[in-house]
């Protein structure tokens, strides 16, 4: 079991090329017996309508796409690109069983995860892609993870 808080705030802070520009930094904690960390990180995006979501929605540790709230209105897009940082205190998957010997690696205390991404809104359905380089969460971990998220969200 996990339980997660996370608080962001959303700054407006431009036009660029005709378009809006917002900054979005966001903190985090996650505790429970799979894993516990702190998080920290901001997002910038330039797009249309960004005042109707708060960015990508995390699915711990990773990227989920836009939030279901920004379905709402007219068509619009954005692109972005952030990174985070997370300190990793518990890691079950690296840490190996909490309740006796298993198998285990030395994890990396904090792990780093930039990203870049876009999306679009048509007709209330939402098609955003994401790109993470995630840095290395052990010691003699093969280098840096890549993957990209692809998601389809829609109303119904």
């Amino acid at each position: 079991m996990i339980l997660s808080l996370e608080k962001r705030w959303q700054f407006d802070t431009d036009t660029m090329f005709g378009f809006e520009t917002d900054l979005i930094p966001m903190v985090g904690i996650s505790a429970g017996n799979v894993l516990t960390e702190v998080q920290a990180g901001i997002t910038w995006r330039i797009g249309e309508s960004l005042e109707n979501d708060w960015g990508q929605v995390r699915v711990r540790p990773g990227n989920a796409g836009p939030g279901a709230r920004s379905i709402e209105g007219a068509p619009s897009w954005q692109v972005w690109a952030g990174v985070q940082a997370r300190a990793q205190a518990v890691n079950i998957f690296l840490d190996g069983n909490t309740l006796g010997n298993s198998l285990s690696v030395d994890k990396n205390e904090v792990v780093v995860d930039m990203e870049i991404g876009g999306a679009i809104n048509l007709w209330g359905t939402i098609a955003s892609f994401t790109y993470v380089v995630r840095s290395e969460e052990f010691d003699m971990q093969d280098g840096a993870q890549n993957f990209g998220v692809i998601t389809l969200t829609t109303r119904f």
